[in-house]
């Protein structure tokens, strides 16, 4: 199953071969220039991260803003591809039982 993501990345200079460096890593479905320096990722959070795609991008040249909002906004999406990725690997109660001791009162 894909659990797929879409996270625009701020850049000075978006271009084919940024859109490469993207393409390249596993779990990256599609990666598009979006406009004013924004290149726009879609992936699977199940392969990949915010952080691994980020990182990337800076080990090829390619590094974005680096201020207060944006560190913010970093660990924001970081922690919402964790969650996420999380309650994937969760694994739900079975045919509507509540778990064991679940049913007793104190």
């Amino acid at each position: 199953m894909v659990e797929s993501v879409s996270r625009g990345f701020r850049l000075r200079e978006v271009n084919d071969s940024a859109i490469g460096v993207a393409q390249s890593l596993p779990g990256v479905l599609a990666a598009r220039n979006a406009g004013a320096g924004k290149l726009k990722v879609t992936y699977d959070i199940a392969e990949t991260d915010y952080r691994t795609l980020q990182e990337a991008l800076r080990r090829h040249g390619y590094p974005g803003p680096t201020g207060r909002l944006q560190r913010l906004r970093d660990s924001w999406y970081q922690f919402q591809d964790e969650n996420r990725r999380a309650n994937l690997e969760h694994k739900p109660a079975c045919c509507s039982k509540p778990p064991p001791g679940a049913s007793r009162r104190k």
